[in-house]
């Protein structure tokens, strides 16, 4: 069967801190089995164990045992088992400049193990967010120092196509139904064909899909501030509420009911520059 195994005897069991396209888990343990039903991010993905390695599943069922590893975008995630690990999965998606920083170390490999002694000067910081004593406003400079301690390189924004740039901020501020290729052409003033490449080209995914992207953290982001399921989907712009449960799955890769029970997960909500 499927699903969320965790291992602690303290509770909340998880921290989560997250933020409009992103988020920092924290677990004692943790194990993930998606075998049957792998999901995918756009993001990347920044894991590190500062007890004992995890395995990580991943593709056509390519496993790696390790204390430090980053996931490419769009790489089909199968399953994470990490007893006694203290895990740390940190998210970042595309076009951030954290992602910018660390997407050379991927070159075309889907998974790339790290060296986890790059992050034990880190490791004061790492066992407040555990706690959760780590302050939502001190967060984002912590991952811009774990970005660094792996890449020797600051997180710093990619120059964007104005048009592009423009596009991404229209995508963010209207409702996925509203926003077709067709009107963000005609707003950006490019044709359909050539926004389509550019946008791909510089983004790195499709226009459709960092739509639907872009709509799940919309919507997680009203859910966790109390915003009612149905007005969720209706702001957002799915279907039904069915949609936006399972595009909230391809998030967190876990159930919604999951993530929102506080016996089970501490959610610590962050304002991001």
């Amino acid at each position: 069967m499927e699903g969320l195994i965790y291992y602690t005897a303290s509770m909340p069991l998880i921290t989560i801190y997250y933020w409009r396209q992103g988020f920092v888990l924290l677990a004692p343990s943790f194990v993930l089995d998606r075998s049957k039903n792998p999901y995918r991010r756009l993001s990347a993905t920044l894991m590190y164990a500062s007890k004992a390695p995890f395995m990580l599943e991943t593709g056509e069922a390519d496993s790696l045992v390790a204390r430090a590893a980053l996931i490419a975008p769009k790489v089909p995630r199968r399953r994470i088992v990490a007893i006694n690990s203290d895990l740390l999965i940190c998210d970042l998606a595309v076009v951030t400049p954290e992602f910018n920083a660390l997407a050379p170390l991927l070159g075309a490999a889907p998974v790339r193990e790290l060296d986890a002694s790059a992050f034990v000067p880190l490791q004061a910081e790492l066992d407040r967010m555990h706690r959760g004593e780590l302050p939502a406003g001190e967060l984002q400079s912590v991952i811009g120092r774990m970005v660094f301690a792996v890449t020797g390189q600051h997180p710093a924004s990619l120059p964007l196509h104005p048009k592009i740039a423009h596009a991404l901020q229209l995508i963010d501020d209207f409702p996925m139904r509203t926003v077709t290729l067709p009107w963000l052409a005609e707003r950006v003033h490019l044709s359909p064909s050539r926004l389509r490449h550019v946008f791909t080209e510089q983004v790195g995914s499709s226009l459709t899909h960092y739509l639907r992207w872009t709509a799940i953290w919309k919507g997680v982001w009203l859910w966790a501030r109390g915003t009612p399921l149905i007005e969720v989907a209706e702001q957002v712009g799915f279907h039904d509420l069915a949609h936006v449960n399972r595009a909230f799955n391809e998030i967190f890769g876990l159930n919604p009911s999951f993530v929102l029970k506080p016996d089970q997960v501490r959610p610590i909500r962050c304002e991001w520059t």
